[in-house]
């Protein structure tokens, strides 16, 4: 026969059971967090691949190109929240790593293609720039993003001219100059707009600072079309960038949902992809 309970004994605790342990999130210093960055790391790329490829074929060091531009951008980023931490140690071994792989491929680039030496000269003050803001923590600046995207948008040049100097003599109406031109104006306004959407989200002053900086570039583009300097189609994808820039900061007001950063990303992503078009075939 069993005893019965004791009303005044209180009951145990029934044992939790264990949390399964859930996928340990990667680092910033070892993944990048700026998801925008992506866009402004592979369209150049992408736009000098397909201008080769148009040509005379796409040259044996634009494949380890491609992998130690990546691992060197991951390595820029340890780098500058190295910097911004004050030094801190966790920072250190990613920096460390990525810059050795980018190193070995960056080497073998070279060793195919010794002529893009000279463009170390153009990349080191841009990067320098990048550098010296993380130091003083004002690594979101428009100057630091903005020699950053001046940068990312070298290299269709640094793939389709033999260097430097060789890029300043070609012509405006040349295709590499033209390209690189068109995601110079792309990204830096699109770097404005960015703000509009996140970091200065509601301030109007830097709202109309994007919106004029596109209008102005639409009105660059459409002097450029109708003097038979750029395509057509130029004023016509600028007129949409410039679009885009004075309604989407607004878009949250009229549904009354704010729009979040993934949707502005991935809106730029469809906005790449037809300039890639645009600059590839038009």
């Amino acid at each position: 026969m069993t005893t019965p309970a004791n009303p005044t004994t209180p009951a145990r605790p029934r044992p939790k059971a264990a949390r399964k342990p859930g996928r340990r999130r990667v680092g910033a210093e070892w993944m990048p967090r700026q998801h925008g960055a992506w866009a402004m790391l592979f369209l150049p790329y992408l736009v000098g691949v397909t201008l080769l490829a148009q040509g005379s074929g796409v040259p044996a060091f634009a494949w380890p190109l491609l992998p130690a531009w990546l691992f060197g951008y991951f390595a820029f980023n340890a780098l500058t929240l190295w910097l911004k931490s004050g030094r801190k140690p966790l920072y250190l071994r990613p920096a460390l790593t990525y810059g050795a792989v980018s190193g070995v491929l960056g080497g073998l680039t070279l060793a195919l293609a010794p002529h893009l030496l000279g463009w170390a000269l153009a990349f080191a003050p841009l990067l320098g720039v990048g550098l010296w803001r993380a130091a003083h923590r004002d690594d979101a600046s428009l100057l630091a993003r903005g020699s950053a995207v001046v940068a990312a948008c070298l290299l269709t040049a640094v793939m389709t001219t033999g260097g430097p100097l060789d890029a300043l003599r070609l012509p405006l109406t040349a295709r590499p100059t033209l390209a690189t031109l068109a995601l110079w104006a792309y990204f830096l306004g699109t770097l404005l707009y960015v703000k509009t959407m996140i970091r200065e989200r509601g301030e109007a002053a830097y709202l109309t600072l994007s919106v004029g900086a596109h209008a102005a570039l639409f009105a660059l583009a459409l002097w450029g079309a109708l003097t038979g300097v750029v395509p057509a189609a130029f004023p016509a994808f600028f007129l949409l960038t410039t679009v885009r820039a004075a309604v989407m900061p607004r878009l949250e007001g009229w549904r009354g949902r704010r729009v979040t950063p993934k949707q502005v990303g991935l809106t730029e992503f469809g906005i790449s992809f037809l300039l890639l078009f645009l600059l590839g075939w038009a």
